[in-house]
């Protein structure tokens, strides 16, 4: 064994045996370190040779430091991964290993190998800039085209990201040399084919001979070979495609893919979720055990030895996670206060802090306190949910009930809290009113308080009387100031006043009888009236027809003077027109002035004229309906005006408004070669030679132009062909561009 094996074999060799003991007799569920991943193709055994299989129990035996090796059962071993700049072989070993820096690349960006299996990242660009895949400096997009002589398709920048290099005028782009030209088909030695047919990449058909009686051309190899079928189980693939040894194919299941390549960089192996130089997501999974991951890379565990180191300085439990598998007591860290072993450190409450008069009460560490002697203030008690209460006084509560609410839940006696000269009622204290405060003169005055008083010995002022009504003593008001002239009126004071001595009303004044009230009556003159109607003091008073006079002749029914109007103040001119007091008039006789006319509502009127209008009917204001005329014959009447409807003018397809509220047709075009756009006629464009794909037909529509030739790619926004490069011996183990928009992944280069 190599002298540097990684961490004495990274702990593994503790789950091992030694000598001729073997771990085969352990369930995979439960094996050791080192132990089978329990991965095996069909028809392996774990027996020591029942089914013809062997496993190897463990990575000493199997003479592998790193890496996954197989077992000899189908499955592989877990065997860690390498220290320090060491990588591991294809032999499973680790290996010395400087790693490359980016100063030694002459790099600024992008990821690249290391040159011990993982990569070294040499940064980003900054804005719009991408990074050359050939020199790994920072450069705009134009000129990486230029840098890389690519006159069109596409290249791949640093990132794999495509970089469009522009389109060819003519002929097809060869995604190898990125220039435009014929298509340069492929030859079988390309292809590394001495038998079979393939497509040559521009259209036609490759054929590399056939084989001989007996022989088969493999599909993997393409080379003849003597027909031996297989199968996935008898040529051990558990995954992937391989030959069927007689020139078919078999599909042995998909492989698993393992981290991908940016996971492994110099000094070890990433973990966890993070990104790679092109700011590309990686999932780098876990580490392998006894490793963990720490600042994204998987390290040796080292073990917390202190509460803090363990991120539990909160914590007083006797078990806490050192971080690698182990255990450290953090019981001590309360100190004085209470541990929770769930909840951590808790420093318990006071009966204050709990505000708590109750005998048991339990704080928030479970402690359960007696704090029942904690009301001490002056009239605090305990109340029934275990809080201190300070009891209220009576005048506090405003009370002077017997049974008064304490403010505590409880009651107390309040029944001489009420001042000198006061009572208690509806348990407030309450001071009783005099008759005097009250103006009162009844036998039975309320005092306010709920008591009552006898006021009927108290005198009223020298003008007062008491009124019985209220008991209160109260001014009597005179005739004279109720203007009263009725015969029984209140003197607002109880009694009643007859008022109706002729004295009562003065002047012109008489009595209303209606109201009571004095009142001056109106005359026929006064009120413009005629007929039967009142004087407005609740008297009749008979006016005749023979009072309306002068400007107002006529006694209406209503009982008013009016003056009727003329036919001439009415301009009419009909047989029956309302004259305004009740009467019609005859005005057929009426002449209507000037140019009006009699309408049929028999009132004159003025006619309109045609005005503007040019055509059409038209009313004259008056309830007629006349005639403006009509058009020419090659012109609508629109709205009452003439219009000559518009032509299709220089528009030679579809139809178009005429100005006129119709519609013209201009015409149609070569429904094959053209279209109808914005009634010109547009014709299509069509496809160029070497066109593919769907374009523009430059008319609103689209175009098919077909697909390319076989092994040529359309590319994408120029609708050319594209010839993509192939993998070369100058380019194994690297990911190129095809020049077309895609990328290869090249074999690995051979050993």
């Amino acid at each position: 064994m190599r002298a540097f094996r990684f961490l004495a074999t990274m702990v593994l060799v503790a789950g091992m045996v030694s000598g001729a003991s073997c771990a085969c007799d352990k369930d995979s569920a439960g094996r050791g370190d080192g132990g089978s991943t329990g991965r095996r193709d069909a028809g392996a055994s774990d027996g020591g040779g029942d089914g013809g299989c062997v496993r190897i129990a463990n990575c000493e035996l199997a003479g592998a430091e790193c890496g996954t090796p197989p077992d000899g059962c189908g499955g592989s071993l877990l065997c860690g991964i390498c220290p320090g700049n060491s990588f591991c072989g294809t032999d499973f070993t680790c290996q010395a290993c400087r790693p490359h820096t980016c100063a030694e690349y002459g790099a600024g960006c992008g990821p690249l190998p290391d040159g011990c299996g993982g990569t070294v990242d040499c940064g980003h660009c900054a804005g719009t800039d991408v990074c050359d895949g050939t020199t790994h400096t920072c450069r705009d997009p134009g000129s990486a085209c230029t840098a890389s002589q690519a006159q069109c398709g596409f290249v791949l920048d640093a990132c794999q990201n495509a970089i469009f290099c522009g389109l060819c005028d003519a002929g097809v782009c060869n995604g190898a040399t990125h220039t435009c030209g014929e298509c340069h088909p492929q030859t079988c030695d390309d292809l590394g084919a001495s038998c079979g047919d393939y497509p040559d990449g521009c259209g036609d058909t490759l054929h590399c001979g056939t084989c001989a009686d007996g022989g088969a051309c493999d599909a993997v190899t393409r080379s003849c070979t003597p027909c031996q079928p297989t199968s996935c189980e008898d040529a051990g693939a558990g995954c992937g495609r391989i030959s069927d040894g007689c020139g078919g194919v078999l599909d042995c299941g998909a492989c698993d893919a393992g981290l991908p390549p940016d996971c492994y960089v110099s000094g070890g192996q990433r973990c966890g979720d993070t990104q790679n130089a092109c700011g590309t997501s990686l999932s780098c999974g876990d580490c392998p055990s006894p490793l963990v991951c720490r600042d994204g890379l998987c390290q040796a565990c080292v073990p917390a030895t202190t509460c803090a180191e363990a991120g539990a300085t909160g914590s007083c439990s006797p078990v806490v996670p050192d971080g690698c598998g182990g255990t450290i007591d953090c019981s001590a860290n309360c100190g004085s206060e209470f541990c929770l072993v769930d909840a951590g450190c808790c420093q318990p409450q006071t009966c204050d802090e709990l505000h708590s008069c109750s005998g048991n009460v339990v704080d928030r560490c479970g402690v359960t306190h007696d704090c029942s002697i904690t009301c001490v203030g002056a009239n605090e008690i305990c109340q029934a949910n275990g809080t201190c209460c300070t009891k209220q006084s009576c005048a506090q509560v405003g009370s002077c009930s017997a049974t008064a609410p304490d403010g505590c839940g409880g009651t107390q006696d309040c029944s001489l809290a009420c001042g000198a000269g006061e009572i208690c009622h509806n348990s407030a204290c309450c001071t009783p009113k005099t008759c005097a405060q009250l103006n009162a003169c009844g036998a039975s005055v309320s005092d306010g308080c709920g008591g009552t008083l006898d006021c009927s010995i108290r005198t009223c002022g020298s003008s007062e009387i008491c009124n019985s009504g209220n008991g209160k003593c109260c001014t009597p008001k005179t005739c004279a100031q109720l203007n009263s002239c009725s015969d029984h009126v209140s003197d607002t004071c109880g009694g009643f006043l007859d008022c109706s001595a002729a004295t009562a009303c003065t002047g012109a004044e008489i009595c209303n009888s209606t109201n009571g009230q004095c009142c001056t009556p109106k005359t026929c003159a006064q009120l413009g009236a005629c007929g039967p109607t009142n004087d407005r003091c609740g008297n009749p008073l008979n006016c005749g027809i023979s009072d309306c006079s002068g400007s107002n002749p006529v006694c209406r029914a209503n009982g008013t003077c009016c003056s009727p109007q003329t036919c001439q103040s009415l301009n009419a001119c009909g047989a029956s027109v309302p004259d305004g007091c009740g009467g019609t008039l005859n005005c057929t006789g009426n002449l209507c002035p000037g140019a009006e006319i009699c309408a049929g509502n028999s009132l004159c009127c003025s006619p309109s004229g045609r005005g503007n209008r040019q055509c059409g009917s038209y009313s004259d204001g008056c309830g007629d309906t006349l005639d403006a005329g009509s058009c020419a014959p090659n012109q609508y009447c629109v709205g009452s005006n003439c219009c000559t409807p518009a032509s299709c003018g220089s528009r030679n397809c579809g139809s178009v408004s005429d100005g006129c509220g119709h519609t013209v047709s201009c015409g149609s075009c070569n429904e094959v070669t053209q279209a109808c756009v914005s009634n010109q006629c547009c014709t299509k464009a069509t496809c160029a030679v070497n066109a593919c794909g769907t374009i523009s037909d430059n008319c609103g529509g689209t175009v098919a132009c077909g697909t390319c030739p076989s092994g040529q790619r359309c590319l994408p926004g120029s609708n050319t062909c594209c010839q993509p490069a192939v993998c070369t011996d100058a380019t194994c183990g690297r990911v190129i561009s095809d020049g077309c928009g895609g990328s290869l992944t090249c074999p690995a280069c051979p050993q």
